[in-house]
């Protein structure tokens, strides 16, 4: 679901740079997923959930916010 729709944003927004969107996107994922890793590696159980509830909160609120701003984009470009 989530590549489907990464591919369906990326087919739509950056035509002409789509591999090189996908790329940074699983590269950032990948640095993100080991630094989340390594931070966590050396707190405690109840900061572990306190981590992953802001970080979820955080992806949430990013989501939206694209959300938003892509049906934004085609309503104007449908006009």
């Amino acid at each position: 679901m989530q590549d489907g729709l990464h591919q369906l944003l990326c087919n739509q927004l950056f035509p002409k740079m789509k591999e090189t969107v996908t790329a940074l996107v699983l590269i950032l994922a990948s640095l993100c997923n080991y630094t989340l890793l390594l931070v966590a590696s050396g707190m405690t159980p109840a900061n572990v959930m306190l981590m992953n509830i802001v970080v979820t909160f955080v992806g949430v609120g990013l989501g939206l916010f694209v959300n938003l701003r892509y049906t934004k984009l085609l309503e104007s470009a449908q006009e």
